[in-house]
């Protein structure tokens, strides 16, 4: 199983998208996005969303029309609102690595 890890500051804490490709032919890749609290010690996950087999996701910018909207990662129907420089960093690392998948904007 291949697999590709993407690490961003996220809020205080720190996001980590990953892309897993199934050891069977043919099933796909899975994307998994979680959000960790770094401790002294070890790391507590505090969020964790997986994608379907083949879904990739999703960077949405904030809507000029919408005033509190953000810069959010949606995988699935589930986002994580994160910081723009986070953003567009884990944005253009995901687009290097996935080029057989679309990543959108």
């Amino acid at each position: 199983m291949s697999r590709e890890r993407l690490e961003v500051p996220c809020h205080g804490l720190v996001l980590i998208l990953s892309k897993r490709d199934s050891a069977v032919p043919g099933v796909g890749t899975v994307w998994v996005l979680e959000l960790y609290r770094r401790g002294p010690a070890h790391s507590i996950q505090v969020v964790g969303i997986v994608g379907r087999y083949g879904d990739a996701p999703r960077f949405v910018a904030p809507d000029p029309e919408y005033p509190h909207s953000t810069h959010c990662v949606w995988l699935g129907s589930s986002c994580v609102d994160v910081p723009k420089r986070s953003w567009l960093k884990l944005k253009a690392q995901c687009e290097q690595i996935d080029t057989r998948q679309s990543v959108t904007a």
